[in-house]
């Protein structure tokens, strides 16, 4: 069995060969990425919104499309966070604002679908780094202010 960190680690295309491979499920593999995000979500502030729920449903659809062989997407199964930029039917979206907090998108945005329709699993919105983020933090909501500073503090917790 593969940790939920090994997987975190391991390359795009060698978890789509492992779920075709059925080596692993989309569900196992969703499950693991939403464990390593209760993990690491606290110290790094990666997600502004967590779509957990909708994720497990989604990878029991794939799932259930790996074991019909139907024809699967280049990111089938992939779990992954979407930038807060997007919106995403159905989920709060705000912009990076605090003044979005209550904003709930009606559709998902051209590129969200496009990465929908290619397999990935969506697990939650990412938050932004931006001016706006300050009025977040002041709300109580750790935001990550830079790549840089997420690489320092992936470094810190991941040693």
């Amino acid at each position: 069995m593969t940790s939920d960190r090994e997987l975190g680690f391991t390359p795009t295309h060698k978890l789509r060969e492992m779920i075709v491979s059925k080596e692993i499920s989309p569900v196992e593999l969703t499950e693991s990425h939403i464990r390593r995000a209760d993990e690491l979500d606290p110290k790094l502030g990666i997600f502004i919104t967590r779509t957990s729920e909708l994720a497990m449903d989604a990878a029991r659809e794939a799932e259930a499309a790996v074991m019909r062989g139907d024809g699967l997407g280049p990111l089938h199964g992939i779990p992954v966070p979407y930038k807060d930029t997007e919106p995403m039917k159905g989920v709060v979206w705000t912009h990076g604002s605090l003044t979005y907090k209550n904003n709930i998108a009606e559709v998902d945005s051209i590129p969200l679908s496009r990465v929908k329709a290619a397999g990935a699993i969506i697990t939650g919105k990412a938050a932004l780094a931006s001016e706006k983020n300050k009025a977040l933090e002041a709300a109580g909501v750790h935001v990550v202010e830079s790549p840089a500073l997420i690489g320092a503090k992936m470094k810190e917790v991941l040693g």
